[in-house]
C-alpha cells in the first residue's frame, strides 16, 4: 500500500569472563513505519507558558549524563500535573559530518524521554532509563521559534509527551513511554529543587 515497514533490534555482543563464546544480549526492538501519507496537523491543547518556577539547564544536568548534544533542557518547570521543557537552542551538532541529512530528530524524542524524566524525578524523588515507547510519530518537520515538550503521567503509569513550536503545533508526539526506576535515590540536594 505505498508504506515500508522495518523491524529492528538493538543488541551487543560482549565476552564475559569465564566463557569462550560472546554472548548477545537485545536491548530494544521495534518497528519503524514509513509512509508517504501527510501527517494531520495538529495543535496543543495544553498551556505550556513558562512558569515563574523554573530548572535551568546547568541545575538539569548537575545529575542528569548526558553530553553537550544531548543536554537538550534549557528550562523545565512543572505544568499542572505534568512537566514542560524548553528546548535548548542552539545545540552542538548531532553527528558527523554536519551537514548529512536526518529522517527524524533523535533529539527531539530525547526531549521527550527527558521531560518526563524530570516529572518522575521530582514526584517519585528517582531517577530512571527507557525501558519502552509504545509509539513515536514525527508529525511535522516545520516548525516556528523555540520548541517545548509536555508530559503527562497517564494513569496505568506511562507518560505521553508531545513536542510543539511556539504557535502550539504539534511536532513530535510519544505515547506511552515507560521507564525503569535506576537503583540509587536522588540526593538531598538535588530532589529538594525538583520538588519545587
Amino acid at each position: 500500500n505505498g508504506e515500508l515497514l522495518a523491524r529492528c533490534t538493538l543488541s551487543a555482543e560482549r565476552t564475559l569472563p569465564g566463557q569462550a563464546a560472546p554472548v548477545e544480549t537485545v536491548h530494544f526492538t521495534g518497528n519503524v513505519r514509513l509512509t508517504q501519507e501527510p501527517a494531520k496537523k495538529e495543535k496543543i491543547k495544553e498551556d505550556v507558558s513558562p512558569a515563574e518556577h523554573q530548572l535551568g539547564h546547568d541545575t538539569v544536568y548537575s545529575f542528569y549524563f548526558h553530553g553537550p548534544a544531548y543536554q537538550v533542557v534549557e528550562a523545565a518547570w512543572r505544568n499542572g500535573d505534568g512537566s514542560t521543557t524548553r528546548m535548548t537552542d542552539p545545540l552542538p551538532d548531532n553527528h558527523t559530518p554536519a551537514d548529512k541529512p536526518l529522517l527524524a530528530s533523535p533529539r527531539l524524542v530525547e526531549l521527550c524521554f527527558q521531560t518526563a524524566g524530570l516529572w518522575e524525578a521530582g514526584r517519585d524523588g528517582r531517577l530512571a532509563l527507557p525501558m519502552g515507547v509504545e509509539s513515536a510519530e514525527m508529525v511535522s518537520s516545520e516548525a516556528t521559534g523555540r520548541l517545548v515538550a509536555h508530559a503527562k503521567r497517564r494513569a496505568d503509569g506511562p507518560f505521553d509527551v508531545v513536542v510543539s513550536d511556539e504557535k502550539g503545533r504539534v511536532i513530535v508526539k510519544l505515547n506511552g513511554y515507560s521507564t525503569s526506576p535506576m537503583p540509587s535515590a536522588l540526593p538531598p540536594e538535588i530532589e529538594e529543587p525538583l520538588r519545587a
